[in-house]
């Protein structure tokens, strides 16, 4: 099963909506939130869910060009370990995020 929402301007109120649906989802294979208002929290959020769902059969997500930094996304592969045993998800695609690395 697949759901479209590219360019649905979704937010990080967007996001709390599909977290919550993320938790329970047994059938959900392919997500693409790409062209969106989608910053590090949103992410944050759905990262929370796909780990807390353990059955989840998320396999793509797809969160091109939102404005997501560059340390959130390495945290959510990190916390999610993509094509691990911890979760179906083999696939994140990120192209067009907010890439710039900011050093202290």
């Amino acid at each position: 099963m697949n759901l479209n929402l590219e360019g649905n301007k979704i937010n990080v109120s967007g996001c709390s909506f599909i977290a919550e649906a993320l938790k329970q989802n047994v059938t959900l294979q392919y997500l693409n939130l790409s062209l969106n208002l989608i910053k590090g929290k949103g992410l944050k959020e759905i990262k929370a869910a796909l780990m807390e769902n353990d059955k989840s059969a998320l396999e793509i997500l797809d969160v091109r060009m939102n404005n997501i930094r560059i340390e959130t996304i390495i945290s959510f592969i990190k916390d999610v370990k993509i094509q691990s045993n911890k979760s179906n998800l083999k696939y994140l695609y990120i192209k067009r995020n907010n890439f710039t690395l900011i050093h202290a």
